[in-house]
């Protein structure tokens, strides 16, 4: 294979890696079209030469893993030096000044979509070229070529093995600094908001970096939540700065989702956001929608590495990767850091994966079969946690699956948390699990929280056995029933797809005639979304005019059932909230039943006991009790 030549500044060499960025990693990649695996040779301004492969190509850097070093003694000498535009002034001179730096014996701009034919001044170049050639010391200038057309220019350089490709994307500015952070003593170019480097992830790639400002995005379910939560103190415990919220930011970790079509859209979409933020900044993406698809990520500017559902836990120490890396998913429980509590309310992850295969699901093909964290370890985590929160909420891919790989149940861990003294919440179940033994298990814990969410997903039984949803309405109700034996004002809530592809005009007004008579506290409702690689992916869809329809009918049964929820929980019923966060003059917060209220004369993560009065705003408004 042709071997190619590039020049890099010789801050890019890092030991036996060079790190290829900015003009030359276009040349590299755009132009000679390199891909990974490809042999080339790399000259600093050092007077050697360092002979390796391409081990990775990321979104706006290569790495090259040398294995071999020898010493230039010529000049290195690039044949051609390419303009994607034309700069004016200071820009322009600048960038010369580079080329000449560099050993450019000609340059040869070309015409873009940002050159304008009749503004292109060669007898200006000439001047600037060589007064560039001055200041670097040079007796000779180097010649400035016509202007060509791109075509033509790929044409003309193709014979050589040597060329640099500057290009005026970045305004670099003439000042230089040392970075706040970094103790390497490079100079860097000017800066912007933030007294640190413009890159300072390439600080940090190359291990002279002391702290990031890293944000870490959460895209998706509870899960995802605790899973990012436990990067982002694996990360402050390493010294960085991390944020939750997209603002700009040094690095960027993006937890995806890729539950629905819609999902995956957003986690593509949040990879640009970032980038508006900080143009600079190196994007890691991990989760759901780049095990789904990895190849969806690659190649976007900004993305550095790209890893699965597997090994989240050792993000934190492997910030400076580069590449796709989508593991095996795993078969045993993957531990991670318990999260640090910034909230009232902590969520616990105790389980992952998925037996189920609903057919228009796609998560058990994303995380894997069910695995369950160990009772102990679980048990650890809600004590440290109930000293610092108010509220713990048990979650799972399928919650109701914990044990069945370890010999447990999910019974058997709340008698074990009884414990606790600290309200404790169970996240989405199956109603396969609702039995006697389960319900017990919740009345020993000291501060359960008696709200249900069981999936229901469509209330018809011809639908259901075509999601392979293994029940019927029939058995639905009575885990309904059961539940209301042992708590008669249990806020029951749950899921409904709307517009499955057999799902019927017939079958959709006996699903609303069926949550209404189960009469939900809560019903989420979904539009379908076909996923490929499901099972239901091959029925053909109803028209999006008829899942839409169908989506707006059944929202507006879920208000009213939800309006009636909330109408038994008024008239003076005593509820005990735990408040949150201040909205308009009120402290707002949920009751055990997961009721939201709004009160006045409480403070910010107080537990009080109310007297709800009446329907307010999504909730009720209620007052402080006198007992």
């Amino acid at each position: 294979m042709e071997i190619r030549r590039f020049f890099v500044p010789q801050e890019d060499v890092c030991g036996n890696k060079i790190y290829v960025r900015d003009e030359e990693f276009v040349h590299m990649t755009k132009v000679l079209r390199q891909k990974k695996g490809y042999r080339v040779v790399v000259c600093c301004g050092d007077g050697k030469d360092y002979e390796g492969v391409i081990s990775a190509i990321c979104g706006d850097y290569a790495v090259v893993d040398v294995d071999n070093v020898k010493d230039n003694d010529s000049d290195p000498v690039a044949d051609i030096t390419l303009f994607q535009a034309l700069p004016k002034g200071d820009k322009m001179s600048l960038i010369v000044q580079k080329c000449t730096e560099l050993g450019a014996s000609r340059i040869q701009p070309f015409l873009s979509e940002f050159t304008e034919e009749e503004k292109f001044n060669r007898e200006r170049m000439q001047r600037v070229a060589k007064e560039a050639c001055k200041q670097c010391g040079r007796s000779l200038s180097c010649e400035v070529e016509p202007l060509i057309s791109f075509d033509d220019a790929v044409t003309l350089f193709a014979d050589y093995d040597c060329v640099i490709m500057p290009l005026a994307r970045r305004n670099r500015g003439s000042e230089s600094r040392r970075c706040a952070d970094c103790q390497s003593g490079q100079k860097n170019t000017a800066l912007r908001n933030r007294r640190t480097c413009r890159n300072h992830a390439d600080c940090l790639r190359k291990g002279r970096a002391g702290k990031m400002k890293i944000c870490v995005f959460n895209l998706g379910c509870k899960v995802n939540k605790y899973e990012s939560d436990s990067i982002a103190r694996s990360l402050r415990d390493k010294g960085h700065e991390v944020v939750c919220e997209l603002e700009r930011a040094d690095l960027y970790i993006l937890n995806t989702c890729a539950v629905t079509n819609e999902a995956e859209r957003k986690s593509r979409q949040c990879v640009t956001r970032c980038l508006k933020l900080n143009p600079d900044a190196r994007v890691i993406v991990t989760g759901c929608a780049s095990q789904a698809d990895g190849k969806q990520f690659e190649g976007k500017k900004g993305v550095a590495f790209i890893s699965g559902v597997a090994g989240k836990s050792a993000l934190a120490a492997e910030i400076e990767r580069c590449g796709t890396e989508i593991c095996e998913l795993p078969k045993t429980y993957e531990e991670m850091q318990s999260p640090s509590v910034e909230r009232t309310r902590a969520y616990v992850k105790i389980q992952d994966g998925c037996d189920n295969f609903c057919s228009y699901c796609l998560i058990p093909y994303l995380r894997g079969r069910s695995r369950s964290r160990e009772e102990d370890a679980v048990v650890r985590e809600c004590e440290e946690l109930a000293k610092q929160t108010g509220e713990i909420v048990l979650t799972g891919i399928d919650l109701s699956s914990y044990g069945k790989n370890t010999g447990s149940s999910l019974s058997a861990l709340l008698e074990k948390l009884s414990g606790i003294d600290c309200r404790i919440r169970l996240g989405s179940l199956e109603q396969g699990i609702i039995d006697e033994k389960l319900l017990n298990a919740t009345k020993k814990l000291r501060k359960f929280c008696p709200q249900f969410h069981l999936s229901l997903q469509s209330g018809t039984d011809s639908v259901l056995k075509k999601m392979n949803r293994h029940y019927t309405t029939a058995e639905y109700a009575e885990k309904v029933r059961l539940i209301r034996k042992y708590y008669p004002l249990a806020n029951i809530t749950t899921d409904l797809i709307c517009g499955f592809p057999t799902e019927t005009e017939e079958d959709f007004a006996n699903t609303l005639q069926f949550i209404k008579e189960t009469g939900f506290g809560q019903v989420h409702v979904f539009g379908y979304s076909a996923r490929k690689g499901t099972v239901a992916a091959k029925y053909r869809l109803l028209s999006p005019e008829t899942v839409s329809a169908r989506c707006e009918e059944a929202q507006k049964a879920a208000k009213e059932l939800h309006e009636n929820y909330l109408r038994r929980m008024t008239g003076g019923r005593e509820l005990e909230v735990l408040f949150e966060e201040e909205q308009d003059g009120y402290i707002a917060g949920y009751s055990r039943e997961y009721v939201r209220v709004y009160a006045k004369g409480v403070n910010h993560s107080e537990i009080k006991r109310v007297v709800a009065k009446e329907l307010f705003r999504d909730g009720m408004r209620a007052d402080i009790s006198e007992d």
